[in-house]
């Protein structure tokens, strides 16, 4: 089994509240600026390989008033990656141990990219290959951007497992045949956690999922990390994610599968 994995806010969290947040003093005039400014919409185009030059000055031919906000979306881009997702990063290292093959498609600039990739070095190093958008003018969830990759590196889409925090980008992904059951999403320390898009036929699933309490569902993204845990990571290889803060629920559905909690305990 393939896994293919998005980035932004499934490895590496990014907001730009955490940059507006700086410069504006509420959050209503945050939510505002990104609402109607600096838009979902206006981002993608940068994603899709428009450069940042031609995207401030078109956003500043809107909003005049707004200049030097705007412009800090390009000159302070950085703010707006908060941190690593850790968790995910350990699952990461886990299989990429065992030998499972990873890959990537991110939407993404593909000049921010590279500077991402210079500051967070693991992003060249933990996958086979990574489809970037911006280098491609190719954004999810378009079919195009998920059979690219099935194309340069040979795979069949059946054998890929996709996951992203979207649910449009799993769909696409779907629809060329990458296998998905989508997971519920699960706020936890203010983050979303990532939707999983598993596979019928994982050598584990994890069982009893429903009758786990809310409580268990908190922590380290404790749910998203059960389920590819169980499902895909080798008892073996379960001492490269031990230092995880110890999660009820991840220890639960690891205790189900194989007979011993994963994280936690004496040696953690």
């Amino acid at each position: 089994m393939n896994i293919v994995f998005d980035i932004g806010n499934v490895l590496i969290h990014w907001d730009p509240r955490a940059l507006y947040r700086k410069i504006f003093t509420s959050e209503d005039d945050v939510e505002w600026f990104l609402a109607n400014v600096c838009t979902p919409d206006w981002n993608l185009e940068q994603d899709r390989g428009r450069s940042f030059d031609d995207a401030i000055a078109e956003a500043a031919a809107r909003h005049p008033d707004h200049a030097e906000a705007i412009a800090a979306y390009h000159h302070r881009w950085h703010e707006t990656i908060v941190a690593p997702i850790e968790g995910t990063l350990a699952i990461v290292d886990a299989l990429k141990a065992q030998g499972t093959p990873l890959y990537a498609i991110t939407n993404w600039h593909q000049d921010k990219f590279r500077e991402t990739q210079a500051r967070f070095p693991f992003l060249g190093t933990s996958f086979s290959d990574i489809v970037v958008s911006g280098d491609e003018r190719l954004v999810k969830p378009d079919p195009a951007i998920y059979r690219l990759l099935l194309d340069r590196n040979g795979l069949e889409a059946s054998s890929c497992l996709f996951i992203d925090d979207s649910p449009k980008n799993v769909a696409g992904a779907e629809s060329v045949g990458m296998r998905r059951t989508t997971s519920p999403r699960r706020k936890t320390s203010g983050l979303t956690s990532p939707r999983l898009a598993s596979c019928p036929d994982a050598r584990h699933s994890p069982e009893g999922l429903d009758d786990i309490g809310k409580d268990e569902r908190q922590g380290t993204q404790g749910f998203f990390f059960a389920r590819i845990a169980a499902a895909f990571i080798r008892p073996e290889s379960i001492s490269i994610i031990r230092n995880l803060k110890s999660n009820p629920f991840l220890d639960t559905i690891w205790t189900r599968n194989y007979g011993a909690p994963a994280l936690g305990g004496e040696n953690s």
